[in-house]
């Protein structure tokens, strides 16, 4: 950390706490939201996770760390989804 650096403390919705280290706006464009702009000007949101992993998030964080968080009892190869005239469908 130096004295231009921010850093501020997420708690998620789960109640776990995540530290966040940033040195300014320019940084997180340039680093984070230019990273995960794709060609046609939208965004990707796995890239833009990929890059928060890298560049916000202080600790050895991806896929995997977020991954243990969640309890194999809850986890599944299918989600149920709702079509817009309330029928309810497995994917």
């Amino acid at each position: 950390m130096n004295k231009v650096s921010k850093q501020e403390t997420f708690t998620s919705k789960s109640g776990h706490k995540y530290i966040f280290s940033y040195p300014g706006t320019f940084f997180v464009q340039k680093n984070v939201i230019d990273v995960a702009t794709l060609p046609n000007g939208t965004r990707s949101d796995p890239l833009y996770d990929e890059a928060i992993f890298q560049h916000i998030l202080e600790g050895d964080y991806d896929w995997a760390y977020f991954d243990k968080l969640v309890p194999e009892s809850v986890k599944s190869d299918s989600i149920q989804v709702e079509d817009f005239d309330g029928k309810k469908s497995y994917l």
